[in-house]
């Protein structure tokens, strides 16, 4: 079997195999699924599955996300020290970019100055 041709799959048994079209279609008919996965680390049982449709290297403008499992509120930093045991949440983006703005003039008050506005 040729590895450019299309196939559907077929489980037999606990077996997949994949067995190709009698009549192959052309690439410009073809609309690939394309799903990525990944899991909380916090929690394995917790699952993402983002799928999306994909023609002719042109990825679509929308995308399903769908999550398995209970979701719990979080877990330590891996790289935390013993006895700490606050879920980490990560630093919002629009945080991050200030403190990379204010870290162009004042380095050592960037953190005092944004704990301060936080309060």
């Amino acid at each position: 079997m040729s590895k450019k041709q299309y196939c559907r799959e077929v489980k037999a048994s606990g077996k997949h195999t994949y067995v190709p079209y009698d009549s192959q279609p052309a690439q410009s008919d073809v609309i690939i699924v394309v799903r990525y996965y990944n899991m909380l680390m916090a929690n394995s049982q917790y699952r993402r599955r983002v799928s999306w449709l994909q023609k002719d290297n042109d990825i679509g403008h929308l995308a399903i996300f769908e999550y398995f499992g209970k979701h719990f509120p979080g877990a330590p930093h891996s790289n935390t020290k013993k006895g700490l045991s606050e879920p980490y949440i990560r630093t919002p983006a629009t945080t991050m970019d200030e403190i990379a703005e204010l870290a162009t003039n004042s380095r050592p008050q960037i953190y005092n100055r944004l704990v301060t506005n936080s309060i």
